[in-house]
């Protein structure tokens, strides 16, 4: 599963905001750029500016100062939902219809991808990959940034996954929200 169009565009459209301002910040991006120029950034400079804004432990209440009044307030919810982060390696064990499962080694995740989905970006599962996750309008998403690790899983590894995942799935412990996940980043 994959966010509609309409929740595409309104996360791209605070995550460049967010990117942009680390990226100021930073001092990444000159004062004078426009932020409609990060569209057409290549991939590794927007990658930078994501590094600056995950390892920037103030930047959310320091955006929310200068820019608090000029965003709406679902904009403003997107914004407060980086604060649920998490930034770490993960094994994506496969895509199903509503979410592909991301496993962490604790927890087993239910995460919605963005624009593409999860097999149109991943060859082949389970994949070892690192990326940020946060919520997004009571679902959970990625920040668009995979990091693949080329690493294949033999049948006893994958065998352990699936008793990992379909213990979750029988007992209900896939968190498909936030609101069971405690406040952290890594």
């Amino acid at each position: 599963m994959k966010l509609s169009e309409e929740e595409y565009f309104q996360f791209i459209a605070v995550h460049y905001k967010l990117l942009f301002f680390a990226g100021i910040k930073h001092e990444a991006i000159k004062r004078n750029s426009q932020i409609a120029s990060l569209k057409d950034w290549d991939f590794r400079e927007k990658y930078k500016l994501r590094e600056l804004l995950n390892g920037d432990p103030d930047i959310l209440d320091e955006f929310i100062d200068q820019h608090g009044t000029d965003i709406s307030g679902s904009e403003l919810e997107i914004v407060n939902g980086f604060r649920h982060k998490i930034t770490q390696n993960f094994i994506i064990f496969r895509s199903l219809k509503k979410y592909a499962i991301f496993i962490d080694g604790k927890n087993i995740y239910g995460v919605q991808a963005l624009w593409d989905a999860f097999p149109d970006l991943i060859p082949e599962f389970p994949a070892y990959i690192r990326t940020t996750i946060l919520p997004f309008k009571g679902k959970i998403i990625y920040d668009g940034f995979l990091e693949p690790y080329s690493i294949h899983f033999g049948k006893n590894i994958r065998d352990s996954l699936n008793r990992e995942y379909q213990e979750a799935k029988k007992s209900g412990k896939i968190i498909t929200h936030f609101q069971t996940v405690p406040l952290h980043s890594v």
